[in-house]
């Protein structure tokens, strides 16, 4: 169940509803927050607000085009108001996701890093999105991915993505998605790098995730010969690899009256 109350926001022409979804609490390391949804009187969602012991400590600012599609979204810190992720949305003639252009920035040691990317997103005959190709425009974003240019091809059977292969050039990751039913029953990786051999990639983990829903139980390290019953463990593990997002990615691509929500579930705290 969910409560609703309207307030008036400066900014905004009418009174906006704020909705606070009593499911949408979760625990972070810092404690309990909220997740605040502002919508204008055109129904759009306009702001998400995450809020932490009463105080809100960032939000996300919405902007769309004359179409109604998500075009900008910004990620503000509070009460300072300075944005901390610009990502911006262009769409082909069908209406699907086709760019989307990131740029975040922190301060390290002192100075600020950019992380900056475009991921272009390319569909097959039956719409089903078939390959993205993400280039890296900052020095920070190629040395922490060790490339400019990732390259990742999807492959479907029944509907059902089975196969994803990213190509880093210099690296490789393989991974292999098996179900029961229509839930994920297992996620397979195998991450291909020049471990002895600069001319070849050779496997540097081989990682078999059991899967609970969305989210990875235990996992086998195959490489090591050992078995990881840790839970949270086994989910660091599946993040780090980066395949809860890579998994999600034709989902993202295809629901874009989603956006907001999927960013809110990226942006919001951990």
């Amino acid at each position: 169940m969910s409560t609703k109350k309207r307030i008036s926001l400066p900014g905004l022409n009418a009174r906006a509803a704020i909705i606070i979804p009593a499911l949408l609490f979760a625990l972070s390391a810092c404690g309990s927050y909220k997740t605040v949804r502002i919508t204008g009187n055109d129904g759009r969602l306009r702001e998400i607000h995450f809020v932490e012991k009463g105080v809100v400590t960032s939000r996300i600012v919405l902007e769309y085009d004359s179409t109604g599609r998500l075009a900008k979204a910004s990620k503000l810190a509070s009460p300072a108001g300075e944005t901390l992720i610009t990502r911006t949305f262009s769409y082909d003639q069908a209406g699907r996701l086709r760019i989307q252009s990131h740029r975040a920035r922190e301060i390290r040691n002192g100075s600020p890093i950019d992380d900056a990317w475009v991921e272009s997103f390319f569909y097959g005959n039956g719409g089903d999105l078939v390959r993205t190709e993400t280039s890296f425009k900052s020095s920070h974003s190629i040395a922490r991915n060790r490339t400019p240019l990732v390259i990742t091809r999807f492959s479907y059977i029944d509907g059902s993505t089975v196969k994803i292969l990213v190509d880093g050039t210099v690296f490789r990751r393989e991974v292999s998605l098996a179900y029961r039913g229509k839930g994920l029953s297992s996620v397979e990786m195998v991450f291909l790098s020049p471990v002895k051999s600069k001319r070849r990639l050779e496997p540097e983990r081989h990682l078999l995730f059991t899967m609970n829903g969305d989210r990875p139980s235990r996992a086998e390290d195959r490489l090591a010969g050992t078995t990881i019953k840790s839970r949270d463990e086994a989910r660091r593990l599946f993040t780090d690899h980066g395949l809860d997002a890579l998994i999600k990615t034709p989902g993202y691509a295809a629901s874009i009256q989603d956006l907001p929500g999927r960013l809110a579930e990226i942006w919001g705290p951990k």
